[in-house]
């Protein structure tokens, strides 16, 4: 089986930590993409409360990724950088990604302190008319992998995940790494499969 393998050449170990309802024995989530990291993150994730008023249970799930073909392996940036984009997907579409996540790129200090500080652009679209490079823009990595539509066009091109540094709770110094597809994470324990999406 391809596992993702670790620096010691064997496959390595991730975690999932979830706070859920008791009758799911496998990771879930709303998104298109499953996060896993270190034990310590998973288990800050499991003891996440819930207002909600239902029964919940922490779990943490071990399991082991195949992760062949990343989009972005940079276990120590949080951020996915356009310029990297654009060297794999082209300009054009670099620029419509740009445009559809203007909102976070306008909220890194990169954009307000670099690019931006006298507020001569009216926003990421007013920047790249004025010929400005999507080689200068950035934003959080998670939040173009939180979209379903993003991850299912990389998907198509044959990506099937993605490494970067983390940038929420109890992740911000450790590396994340996602995965596209289910069919993608097994259990350590016993080798199993997931199972189908």
């Amino acid at each position: 089986m391809p596992f993702y393998k670790g620096p010691d050449g064997k496959p390595l170990c991730l975690y999932r930590g979830e706070c859920a309802h008791p009758h799911h024995d496998t990771p879930k989530s709303n998104l298109r993409a499953l996060y896993f990291g270190n034990v310590d993150t998973a288990n800050i994730h499991a003891e996440a409360t819930t207002n909600s008023g239902n029964y919940y249970t922490s779990r943490v799930f071990p399991v082991h990724l195949i992760l062949e073909r990343p989009f972005i392996n940079q276990p120590n940036d949080p951020y996915l950088e356009l310029g990297h984009v654009r060297m794999l997907l082209g300009g054009s579409e670099t620029k419509r990604i740009a445009i559809r996540f203007a909102k976070y790129i306008e909220e890194t200090d990169n954009w307000r302190e670099r690019l931006n500080p006298n507020k001569n652009f009216k926003g990421v679209a007013d920047f790249l008319y004025q010929g400005g490079s999507v080689d200068d823009l950035y934003f959080q990595a998670y939040r173009f992998f939180d979209s379903f539509m993003e991850i299912n066009r990389l998907r198509k091109l044959g990506y099937d995940g993605a490494i970067h540094r983390g940038s929420g709770r109890g992740s911000a110094d450790a590396t994340e790494y996602c995965v596209f597809s289910r069919n993608q994470v097994y259990f350590t324990t016993s080798q199993t499969f997931l199972g189908k999406e």
